[in-house]
């Protein structure tokens, strides 16, 4: 590594970098788990309020 681009020299930590990237990683991945997971009452759900509209549709006024 050449000292222009030395972490220490940039005052990067690279431990903590690291860290975040790890714990974005975990997070997104759970994410995508979630996502599957519920996939199929998200789009019940979204079809129900499609075809029938949200419960509070007729106490809302805007």
């Amino acid at each position: 590594m050449s000292h222009g681009n030395d972490p220490s020299r940039l005052n990067i930590n690279l431990a903590a970098s690291r860290e975040r990237a790890f714990v974005e990683k975990i997070r997104t991945d759970q994410r995508a788990q979630w996502l599957r997971d519920n996939s199929k009452a998200i789009t019940a759900y979204n079809e129900f309020v499609e075809a029938n509209g949200m419960f509070s549709d007729s106490v809302r006024k805007f």
